[in-house]
């Protein structure tokens, strides 16, 4: 006896045990998505092809915003395994927040992650830098390097900008 199986219409309101459905799934119906809502946008791929190395999260984390923070707490509240299924594009459909912004609030936090990642990497290095300008001030051809130490050390006075004032006259023709 053959049995007739119907699909359900695209956005139905289906009742799954959630035990049953995959990782990715679950995660919908804990941000109170429908089970099988897809994204239209595909801001993780773009952010996968870009080669950033962290997730979105990570990112947001450092941006200012409601949205931004938003989409945190909404991200924490999921397990883990539902965590490592999400993209940010689910994650900003549950919020009901414009692509565009998110992908700015991005933006903001990997320039605010970066520049405290440079800053590390200045400190850090300051000694080794400092070592070898100082080695390389002792040879003959250092005249810059000398100049550059004796101006860190305060030995030497940076050179101070000349101001140059040019009166002009209007003369009467």
């Amino acid at each position: 006896m053959a049995t007739n199986s119907v699909k359900p219409a695209r956005g139905a309101v289906l009742r799954f045990p959630k035990r049953k459905l995959s990782p990715l799934r679950r995660a919908c119906v804990s941000l109170h998505l429908l089970v099988d809502a897809r994204p239209r946008t595909n801001l993780a791929r773009l952010l996968r092809k870009a080669g950033l190395g962290k997730t979105a999260i990570e990112y947001l984390k450092f941006s200012d915003g409601k949205v931004s923070q938003q989409i945190v707490e909404l991200y924490y509240s999921l397990n883990a395994t539902e965590r490592k299924a999400v993209t940010i594009d689910y994650l900003i459909m549950a919020a009901g927040a414009n692509v565009h912004h998110v992908s700015g609030l991005i933006q903001e936090g990997l320039s605010r992650a970066t520049e405290c990642e440079a800053t590390l990497l200045a400190c850090t290095n300051a000694p080794d830098v400092t070592r070898k300008a100082i080695e390389h001030a002792l040879t003959p051809e250092g005249h810059e390097d000398r100049e550059l130490v004796l101006r860190i050390a305060e030995v030497v006075p940076a050179p101070t900008q000349t101001r140059f004032t040019v009166g002009l006259h209007r003369r009467g023709i």
